[in-house]
C-alpha cells in the first residue's frame, strides 16, 4: 500500500554515509591527537610543584623529594604563587622546615659552641649538592653561604600546602612589627632578614599566612568530604540498589496500574509541596522569635549545616515551596483533560515495555558509555593541559654580561649556564608552556617528529583544547542520540505489529542490529547539529565571562547574552526535532533531513496534540522521577540525621563530619538512576504517539487501511477500525 510504514524487521538501507565518513574521520583524528598528548603530557606538572631547574618535586631524580621550599618566601606572597613563578630560588625538599631559624643564629652558635658547629649547620637548606658540612662549603660561615645563594637565608616552620611549604606563624599581633627570635643558647635577639636584607615584619608574613589558611580552610573542606563519603560507601550502595528497586516496583506497578499509581504520585507531591510550606514557614517564624545574634545576620559558613540555623534561610525555602505548589496545581488545573490521553498514552507504554522487558537494562550501557567519555575526554583535557614544555628565563642579568640576553629573556638551561656560568645570570624555571620565539630545537627532551607538534601549539594554543571540547561535545550527544535511535525501533517494531498478542523475538537486540548497520551516520548527523551549537554557546559564554570586569562592555555582553540565549533555544529545539527524526528513521529508513521534514511536518499538522500532550505526559513521568528521589531521600535524611535507627539489622550510623554529604550523594545517584530507567518510559511514549499521528495519517480503519493502534490507545483517539478485524491487540 502506497504510503503504508514498512515493517522495521524488514531491509534496511543505509542513511547518512557522507556524515558517518565525517564522524569516522573525526575519530581517527581524535585517536591520534591522543596517542600523540598521551604519550608527550605529564599530569604531574599539574599535581606537583616544579623547582627552579624545571624538575617535578616528587619524580626522579628527586622521588624521595616531595614538597617545594621558597628561598626567601616574601618574593611570592601572592595568590599567583601557585601557578606562576617568582624570582626567588625553589627546590625540592623532603620535608618542610619545622623551626624558626637564620644564618646569623647559626653562625652565632657555631662560633659559641664549636663541637655542635655541624649539628646547627645542618638545619641550613641549601640547594642541590651543597652540603654545609662538606668541602668546599664546611670553610664558608653560614652568612658566605647565604650571601653567593647556595642556601636561603631563614627558614620558617612551615606546612605542606599544595606540595609548597608556607609558614605557620600564629599569635604575630596586628601591629607591623619585626619579627624577633629570642635565643636562648646565645641569649641573643635577632631579627630575620629576607635575601635582600628586608627586614621581615609581621605584616609580610601575614600576607602569607592569609593565604594558607584560605587554602588549608578549603583543603580541610574537601579532607571531610572525602572522609565523609569514604565512611558511607556501604550506606551510598545501599541507597543506591534501594533506588533501583523502588524504580523496577513502580514500573511494574504502571505496568498494571498506571491511572491510580499516576494520581497517587500527584497527589503525593501536592501534599508534600503543601507540608513543605508550612514547615519551612514555622520553622522561619520560630527562629525569627528568637533573640540570639547567631540569627540576626546572615555570613558565609564553610559548614552547610549551619545555615539551617539563620531565619533567612527557611524564608526562603519556604518560598521557593510555595511557589512550586502554586505552578503545578495551576498545571494540574489547566491540563486536568490532556492528563487522561497522557494516562492513556503512559498505559500503552508500558504494555510496550511489558514486551519489550530487556528495555529497561539497555540504558546501562549507554551510561557506561558517557562515563567512558566524560573519563576520556577529561583526561585528554588534562594531558593536553601538561603536554607543554619546561620554559626557562634568564634572571639576575647584569647589563651586556650576556650577550644578547637580558633579563626576562627566554634560554636553554645547558647551554646558557655553560657559557655564562660567572656572570652571576641564571637560567632558571618560568612556567609550562610555549614561547613564541623559544628555541625548540635546542629542546633535549623533545623528539624530531614531535617538533612541529609543538610549534602548531605554540602558534594555536587555544585549537587543542576546542578540538577535545568539540570531540567530548559531538561524542556524548552522539550516545544520547544512539540511545533514542535504540529504543525507537525497539518500541516501532511493537507497535508496527497489527497482532501484538504474537509480538515475539528479541526486538532490542534486533533494533540495535539495525542502528549500528544502516543509521550511525544519521545518528552523527543529528548529534554534530547539537555539538556546533553547543560549542557556539560555549564560546560565546567563555567571551561574556572575559569581558565580565571590562568597563564599557555592558552593551556587547548583552548581546553576547542575547545570542547565548537563541543558541540555547536552537538547541533545545533541535534536540526534539532530533528525537522525533529518530523515530522516523527507525520506521521508514530514510536519511535525517528527510526524517526530521516527516516527523517536524506531524508535530506542525498536530500541534495541540503533540507538543501539549508530550509536555504532559514528560510531566508525569518527571513527577515519579522525583517521587523515587524523594522518597529515598527523606529516608536517607531520617538515617543520617538520626531520627531513625537500624542497629537491629547490623546498620550502625557513621560518624560524619556533615551528615548532609552521603545525603546529597545518594540522591544524586537516585536521580540518574530513576532518570535513566524513565528515559525508556519518555521514549516509548513519545515513538508509540508519533507512530499513532503516522498511522492516521496514511491509514484510515477500513480493511485495506486499518489502523495499527490497539483498541485502548484508538478509544483515547477517538480512532476505530470501521471493519472488526480477525485478531487485534488488546
Amino acid at each position: 500500500l502506497i504510503g503504508k510504514p514498512i515493517s522495521p524487521l524488514q531491509k534496511h538501507h543505509c542513511t547518512d554515509i557522507l556524515c558517518l565518513i565525517i564522524f569516522f574521520l573525526f575519530i581517527i583524528g581524535y585517536i591520534i591527537f591522543a596517542a600523540i598528548v598521551f604519550t608527550s603530557g605529564n599530569p604531574s606538572q599539574l599535581l606537583h610543584p616544579t623547582d627552579s631547574q624545571g624538575q617535578i618535586c616528587g619524580e626522579e631524580p628527586y622521588e624521595d623529594k616531595k614538597y617545594l621550599f621558597f628561598f626567601d618566601i616574601t618574593q611570592c606572597l601572592s595568590w599567583t604563587t601557585l601557578i606562576q613563578r617568582c624570582s626567588t630560588k625553589q627546590i625540592c625538599v623532603q620535608q618542610c622546615p619545622t623551626t624558626d631559624m637564620t644564618n646569623a643564629i647559626i653562625d652565632a652558635r657555631s662560633n659559641l659552641f664549636p663541637s655542635n658547629r655541624q649539628t646547627y649547620r645542618s638545619q641550613l637548606v641549601c640547594d642541590y649538592g651543597i652540603d654545609p658540612n662538606m668541602a668546599p662549603y664546611d670553610t664558608l660561615t653560614a652568612s658566605q653561604l647565604v650571601q653567593q645563594g647556595k642556601c636561603a637565608s631563614y627558614t620558617l616552620a612551615s606546612s605542606s600546602i599544595a606540595g609548597r611549604c608556607f609558614p605557620t606563624i600564629v599569635n604575630l599581633g596586628l601591629s607591623d612589627t619585626a619579627i624577633i627570635y629570642n635565643d636562648n643558647d646565645t641569649n641573643q635577639n635577632f631579627t630575620f632578614n629576607a635575601s635582600n636584607g628586608q627586614q621581615l615584619t609581621t605584616n609580610l608574613i601575614n600576607q602569607a599566612i592569609q593565604i594558607v589558611q584560605k587554602l588549608y580552610g578549603l583543603q580541610v573542606f574537601a579532607e571531610k568530604i572525602g572522609h565523609d563519603i569514604y565512611e558511607s560507601l556501604t550506606f551510598i550502595a545501599i541507597g543506591s540498589i534501594l533506588a533501583i528497586i523502588l524504580t523496577f516496583l513502580v514500573i511494574i506497578l504502571m505496568r498494571y496500574w498506571a491511572r491510580p499509581l499516576v494520581w497517587l504520585i500527584l497527589l503525593a507531591l501536592v501534599g508534600g509541596l503543601i507540608f513543605s510550606t508550612y514547615y519551612t514557614f514555622n520553622q522561619y517564624i520560630v527562629l525569627r522569635s528568637l533573640n540570639t545574634t547567631s540569627t540576626a545576620t546572615f555570613q558565609f559558613q564553610t559548614d552547610i549545616s549551619d545555615y539551617f540555623s539563620y531565619p533567612q534561610t527557611w524564608l526562603a525555602l519556604g518560598i521557593i515551596s510555595a511557589i512550586v505548589l502554586l505552578i503545578v496545581l495551576l498545571i494540574l488545573f489547566v491540563l486536568r483533560k490532556r492528563i487522561r490521553i497522557a494516562l492513556a498514552l503512559i498505559k500503552e507504554a508500558s504494555r510496550a515495555i511489558g514486551k519489550t522487558p530487556t528495555t529497561l537494562i539497555w540504558p546501562i550501557i549507554p551510561l557506561l558509555l558517557c562515563i567512558g567519555i566524560i573519563v576520556l575526554c577529561g583526561s585528554m583535557a588534562v594531558f593536553t593541559a601538561s603536554s607543554s614544555k619546561p620554559l626557562f628565563i634568564v634572571v639576575n642579568a647584569s647589563a651586556n654580561c650576556c650577550s644578547t640576553y637580558t633579563n626576562g629573556s627566554y634560554c636553554i638551561p645547558s647551554s646558557f649556564n655553560a657559557m655564562y656560568n660567572n656572570t652571576g645570570a641564571s637560567c632558571v624555571f618560568l612556567n609550562y608552556g610555549y614561547a613564541d620565539n623559544y628555541a625548540f630545537d635546542q629542546l633535549p627532551q623533545v623528539h624530531q617528529y614531535y617538533r612541529e607538534f609543538i610549534r602548531f601549539l605554540n602558534k594555536y594554543k587555544f585549537i587543542p583544547h576546542l578540538y577535545n571540547l568539540f570531540g567530548f561535545l559531538w561524542f556524548s550527544t552522539f550516545i544520547t542520540g544512539f540511545h533514542q535511535l535504540v529504543l525507537a525501533g525497539a518500541f516501532a517494531s511493537y507497535y508496527w505489529t497489527m497482532d501484538k498478542t504474537r509480538f515475539i523475538g528479541f526486538p532490542l537486540l534486533s533494533s540495535i542490529k539495525r542502528s549500528l548497520l544502516y543509521h550511525v551516520g544519521s545518528v552523527a548527523f543529528g548529534s554534530l547539529i547539537i555539538a556546533i551549537i553547543k560549542m557556539i554557546r560555549i564560546i560565546f559564554q567563555f567571551i561574556e565571562n572575559r569581558l565580565k570586569n571590562r568597563q564599557g562592555t555592558g552593551i556587547l555582553r548583552c548581546c553576547i547574552r542575547c545570542i547565548g540565549c537563541c543558541c540555547l533555544c536552537f538547541e533545545r529545539f533541535f534536540k526534539f526535532i532530533n528525537r522525533n527524526a529518530y523515530i522516523m528513521i527507525s520506521i521508514y529508513s530514510k536519511h535525517f533531513l528527510h526524517s526530521a521534514k516527516t516527523a517536524f511536518k506531524l508535530i506542525i499538522n498536530n500541534p495541540l496534540r503533540a507538543i501539549v500532550l508530550d509536555k504532559v505526559t514528560d510531566f508525569l513521568i518527571f513527577l515519579g522521577v522525583l517521587f523515587i528521589t524523594a522518597l529515598i531521600g527523606i529516608l536517607a535524611y531520617l538515617f543520617f540525621s538520626g531520627k531513625i535507627y537500624l542497629t537491629k539489622i547490623g546498620l550502625v550510623r557513621p560518624d560524619l563530619n556533615y551528615f548532609w554529604c552521603p545525603i546529597i550523594l545518594i540522591v544524586i545517584i537516585t536521580f540518574l538512576i530513576a532518570i535513566s530507567f524513565f528515559d525508556v518510559f519518555e521514549m516509548a511514549v513519545d515513538t508509540l504517539f508519533l507512530c499513532a499521528l503516522k498511522d492516521m495519517e496514511v491509514n484510515n480503519g477500513t480493511i485495506e487501511k486499518p489502523y495499527y493502534m490497539t483498541k485502548s490507545l484508538a478509544k483515547v483517539l477517538n480512532k476505530y477500525n470501521k471493519v472488526p478485524q480477525a485478531v487485534e491487540g488488546k
